[in-house]
């Protein structure tokens, strides 16, 4: 986890570093390799990851499939609380995540997080400090270039110490 966030943290402000880092969560993470899920912005308060519109992302109709852009929620949520929290001393485990469907997508899908400095310090940290665990659910949105929303994702995960 050391190396990922190694990665992570040149692929801030290096292209290379940042396909090199999706190459690597692919192979990590090897469900998400056939949705080719990508990491298009990464920094210290957001997280853009980008699904493409491919064939194995497509429903019966040419949509985007419902079961890929989950996928991009909590890929998206859980990349950007990791960039956040030391992996040496926190896990994060998806609870649940809900997902409403405002549109479909006929193009390549966006989902942002982000998540400031001090929201991060007082819901998160904070907690996890005095009680060593604590579920937290995180709101998602995902869009296209020409449609603002395709879907909101309500994602709870449960963050924990890892001797809890």
């Amino acid at each position: 986890m050391k190396q990922l966030l190694y990665l992570a943290s040149k692929a801030k402000n290096s292209s290379f570093y940042l396909w090199l880092l999706n190459r690597v969560l692919w192979r990590a993470i090897p469900f998400n390799k056939t949705h080719k899920v990508l990491i298009e912005e990464l920094s210290d308060t957001h997280v853009l990851i980008r699904l493409p519109y491919i064939k194995s992302n497509k429903n019966h109709v040419n949509g985007m499939h419902a079961c890929a852009l989950a996928t991009l929620c909590e890929y998206a949520c859980g990349i950007g609380l990791m960039m956040q929290l030391d992996p040496s001393l926190y896990r994060i485990l998806l609870k649940d995540i809900q997902l409403t469907y405002h549109a479909q997508g006929k193009q390549d899908v966006f989902a942002r997080f982000e998540m400031s400095p001090q929201f991060m310090n007082e819901e998160v940290t904070e907690p996890l400090l005095t009680k060593g665990q604590l579920f937290k659910t995180f709101s998602v949105e995902a869009f296209t270039r020409n449609q603002p929303n395709i879907c909101t994702a309500q994602v709870t995960w449960q963050l924990k110490k890892w001797n809890k």
